[in-house]
C-alpha cells in the first residue's frame, strides 16, 4: 500500500486504512443490502444463470434512469403449452391485491388442458365413436402460460407483455423443429402435438383461437396491439356484475373509464373523483335488462345486432313507463313521475351506449364475435386465470400480503413448476361438465330416436318434440360455416351454449341419423366376427 501510494502521488492522509477497507468489502458483500432493496435482488437473480429459461424479458428499475419495472417471466414447459394447444384460448388477468409491497400489479397468461382428450392434431379424425363424441368439448384444466410484474397494466405494458411472449414463443417453435429443445415431462401424443403446433408457428403465426379478458380496456387496446386480428371474449360473469352493479357519472362517464383504462387501476383518491349516483331502478327492471341483454348476446352477425339493440331498448323503456303508470294511476304526481322515469331511462340508455354498444366492446360479448365454429361453451367466463390466481395466492403466498417483489419472483418459479412436475390428469366434473354432460344424454336420446330432420336449406335442421307438455313442438337449429349451432329455445337463448338440441343436430351431422350409424356399427361388427374365424 506505501509503495503504490508513493508511485501514484497520493495524498497518504486521504487513503483508507487496512481495516476501512476490509469494513467496506464486508458490508458490501453483507446480505442485509440484498434485503434492503429487493430491486437489487431481482436484479442480481435476472442476470445469474439461475434464472435461465425462466425470465424472457427484463427491465430494471431506476430512479437516476428513469426506466420503469418490467419484468416477464415463462417456462419452457409453459411456452410448450401455449405452442401445442392454442385452439384452448388464453385467458389474461391483472391483480394488485396482497402480491407484493411495492404494490406491482402482477399480470398471469394462461391456458387450460385436459390430459388424454385433447391430444388429437387438428385435421384427423379424432370422433370414432358415440363416447368420443359424448366426451368431447369437457372443460379441462388451468395450465399456467407467462406471468408479468410491471409499474403498471397500461395499454403499452400488455402490449409489449405479449409481444415478448410471441418471440419467445417463436423462438421455441424454432428450437423445437430444430431438435433443439427437449420436450420434458410430455407423452408421446403431446409431442407430436407441440411439434404440430411448432410447425403452425413456424410456417403461419402463433395465434390462439380466443383471448378471455375482464372488462378492462386497457387489456383488449393491449392485445389488438399485439395481434390486430385477434378474437377477444370478455367475461360474463363480468359482464353481469357490472350491468348489476354499475353507478352513472354526473358529467361524463366516458372520460372516467378510458381514463381508468389508460391507467389500469382504479384511483385511490376519492376526493378527486367525480361523484357518482345510483340509477334507482325497481329489481323487475333490472332482471329484465339482464335478460333482454343475453338475448341481444345471442346474434349471429352484426346487421343483426343493431335491430337486437333497439328491440333491448324498447322492451326497458316500455317496461318503466308500464310500471310507473301502473303505480301512479289516478295520482297526481304521475306526469312527475313519468318524466323522472323518461331521464333515467336515457340515463341507461347512455350507459349502454357508452359501455358496451360500441364498436370496440360489441364483437367480445356478442355470439357474432366467436371464433368460427364456437359456442359459448369454455368461452363465457375468465376461471381459468381466477383459479391460477387463486392457487398462487393459497398455496404459493399463503394468503399473506406484502411480498417483496424479488420474493414473489421465486414464488412464480415455484408455482410453474409446479403445474410441470405435478400435471392432474383427469377433470374434476364441475357443475358445468355435469350440465354439458346431461345436455349430451338428452341430445343422444333425441338423435336415437330419430327426430332430428334436415330441413332442406342446407344449414337449417328440425328437432321435432312430440312429447312437449302443450303440442308437439318443432326447435329450428342453424348450421353456417362462419360461426356456431343457433337453437331457438329458451335455454339456447338464456346461456347461448351447448343445448340438448344442439347436440343432437351436432350426432346427425357428425354421425348420420341413428338407423344408419347402426347399420354401420353391424357391418363392422359383423365383418369383425368373420376376420376372426
Amino acid at each position: 500500500m506505501d509503495e503504490f501510494v508513493k508511485n501514484e502521488g497520493i495524498n497518504k492522509r486521504c487513503c483508507p486504512t487496512l481495516a476501512q477497507l476490509n469494513s467496506m468489502v464486508q458490508n458490501a458483500r453483507a446480505r442485509n443490502r440484498l434485503h434492503k432493496d429487493a430491486f437489487k435482488a431481482v436484479h442480481i437473480w435476472a442476470n445469474s444463470s439461475a434464472s435461465k429459461g425462466f425470465i424472457v424479458s427484463y427491465e430494471p428499475y431506476s430512479k437516476r434512469e428513469g426506466s420503469r419495472f418490467h419484468c416477464t417471466m415463462a417456462t419452457p414447459f409453459s411456452l410448450d403449452s401455449m405452442i401445442g394447444w392454442p385452439e384452448n384460448g388464453v385467458y389474461l388477468d391483472s391483480s394488485w391485491r396482497h402480491k407484493n409491497d411495492a404494490n406491482l400489479p402482477l399480470t398471469l397468461m394462461v391456458t387450460s388442458r385436459n390430459p388424454g382428450k385433447d391430444e388429437g392434431i387438428p385435421g384427423e379424425e379424432i370422433l370414432r365413436t358415440l363416447k368420443d363424441y359424448q366426451e368431447s368439448g369437457v372443460p379441462g384444466h388451468m395450465t399456467p402460460g407467462a406471468a408479468l410484474i410491471s409499474e403498471n397494466v397500461r395499454e403499452g405494458n400488455i402490449t409489449r407483455f405479449i409481444q415478448d411472449i410471441d418471440t419467445a414463443i417463436h423462438h421455441r417453435s424454432a428450437a423445437i423443429i430444430a431438435g433443439e429443445a427437449v420436450l420434458s415431462n410430455r407423452s408421446e401424443d403431446e409431442k407430436a402435438k407441440i411439434i404440430h403446433g411448432a410447425h403452425q408457428v413456424n410456417n403461419e403465426d402463433w395465434s390462439p383461437e380466443f383471448w378471455m379478458i375482464d372488462h378492462a380496456s386497457a387489456e383488449l387496446n393491449g392485445i389488438k396491439g399485439a395481434k390486430k386480428d385477434s378474437v377477444v371474449r370478455c367475461c360474463q360473469f363480468h359482464i353481469v356484475q357490472a350491468i348489476s352493479e354499475w353507478r352513472l357519472d354526473t358529467s361524463n362517464i366516458t372520460d372516467n373509464v378510458v381514463q381508468e383504462g389508460k391507467q389500469g387501476r382504479r384511483s385511490r383518491n376519492s376526493k378527486r373523483s367525480t361523484r357518482k349516483k345510483d340509477i334507482r331502478i325497481s329489481q323487475a327492471v333490472k332482471d329484465l335488462i339482464l335478460v333482454k341483454f343475453r338475448e341481444l348476446q345471442r346474434c349471429s352477425n352484426e346487421r343483426d345486432s343493431e335491430t337486437a339493440i333497439r328491440t333491448f331498448f324498447t322492451a326497458i323503456k316500455s317496461k318503466m313507463i308500464t310500471d310507473t303508470r301502473r303505480e301512479y294511476s289516478g295520482s297526481d304526481t304521475l306526469r312527475s313521475h313519468l318524466r323522472k322515469a323518461r331521464a333515467t331511462y336515457q340515463d341507461i340508455r347512455q350507459y349502454f351506449l357508452d359501455q358496451w354498444f360500441n364498436s370496440q366492446w360489441k364483437p367480445t360479448f356478442m355470439d357474432w364475435g366467436l371464433p368460427a365454429g364456437r359456442l359459448r361453451d369454455g368461452l363465457s367466463t375468465n376461471n381459468f386465470v381466477e383459479s391460477a390466481f387463486r392457487t398462487l395466492d393459497g398455496a404459493f403466498l399463503s394468503h399473506t400480503k406484502n411480498h417483496r417483489v424479488d420474493n414473489l419472483c421465486f414464488a412464480l418459479f415455484e408455482f410453474f413448476l409446479h403445474y410441470e412436475l405435478h400435471p392432474r390428469p383427469n377433470s374434476q366434473k364441475t357443475k358445468e361438465v355435469k350440465r354439458l354432460h346431461s345436455q349430451c344424454l338428452r341430445g343422444t336420446e333425441w338423435w336415437e330416436l330419430g327426430i332430428v330432420f334436415d330441413a332442406g336449406a342446407g344449414d337449417n335442421y328440425i328437432v321435432h318434440n312430440p312429447s312437449h307438455p302443450e303440442d308437439p313442438k318443432d326447435y329450428e337449429v342453424t348450421i353456417r360455416k362462419t360461426s356456431g349451432l343457433r337453437c331457438k329455445c329458451s335455454a339456447f337463448i338464456a346461456a347461448g351454449k351447448e343445448c340438448q338440441h344442439t347436440f343432437a343436430v351436432r350426432l346427425y351431422q357428425a354421425l348420420g341419423s341413428y338407423e344408419e350409424f347402426s347399420e354401420r356399427q353391424y357391418e363392422q361388427d359383423t365383418q369383425g366376427r368373420y376376420a376372426d374365424n
